[in-house]
């Protein structure tokens, strides 16, 4: 069979043109430093010091500078540049994590106590997908001092850094103090569903959150002529400001 020049011609031109296409493209593939944390982390930047034995330090897409020891770091590599808002797979971290924060309960000015002291801390676990659950403790101050046992469960909405996240507790709060001969105080559920935003710094995040709080507390008086016991409960709705510090 006969093959048409022009089309001949034109097929060798198609395949020439795909051919110079690819090579230059792979000419001009932009390769950066990807640092590699043994707790999962991904950095992706330019490494601008490296001393051997002590620690690393890279710029990431975003300009920040994040310095590692080098037991922190399993592997450092060139790669292909993959375009992300700071360089950095959150998501893709998993390991420990603790959460410290201290806040306050909000309600009404009409309240005994209108804004009680809260402080909690958090340890858990992260997973791959913006997911950490973990168990908390606290110390908070209503009628007396109590504290908080809850488990806590939070999910980041973003795979950056900067960061919304979603969280809810729930748990018991246990009394510290029964200093009254005829009044005892027994404690009672607690639980909370909240929005805040993650703030990166070195190391560590910044953490601001807003939540509705809700709290109960079990009072058992007992009458000093009769012996009778009345129960008598405490409910707190309350909003929750808190300011801390996530820890991974």
């Amino acid at each position: 069979m006969k093959i048409n020049p022009v089309l001949s011609k034109s097929l060798f031109f198609l395949l020439f043109s795909i051919l110079t296409l690819q090579v230059f493209t792979q000419q001009k593939k932009v390769e950066e430093d990807v640092v590699y944390l043994k707790n999962g982390t991904i950095i992706r930047g330019q490494v601008i010091e490296y001393k051997s034995g002590e620690y690393v330090s890279i710029r990431s897409c975003g300009r920040n500078v994040w310095v590692f020891r080098e037991d922190e770091i399993d592997k450092i590599v060139r790669e292909e540049v993959v375009p992300e808002s700071d360089g950095i797979k959150v998501k893709e971290r998993e390991g420990y994590f603790n959460y410290t924060g201290i806040g306050v309960l909000a309600g009404s000015r009409l309240s005994d106590l209108s804004a009680p002291f809260s402080m909690q801390s958090v340890n858990g676990y992260q997973f791959k997908g913006g997911f950490y659950f973990g168990g908390g403790i606290g110390i908070e101050f209503f009628s007396e001092i109590s504290v908080p046992v809850f488990a806590d469960l939070r999910y980041q909405l973003l795979d950056d850094a900067f960061s919304p996240f979603l969280f809810a507790q729930g748990g018991y709060s246990l009394p510290m103090e029964n200093n009254w001969e005829f009044r005892k105080a027994k404690g009672g559920p607690m639980a909370g569903i909240g929005i805040g935003v993650m703030i990166p710094l070195e190391h560590t995040s910044l953490c601001f959150n807003m939540a509705y709080r809700y709290q109960q507390l079990l009072y058992i008086d007992t009458d000093n002529w009769t012996g009778y016991e009345t129960k008598r409960y405490e409910q707190y709705n309350r909003l929750e400001i808190r300011l801390g510090f996530l820890f991974h």
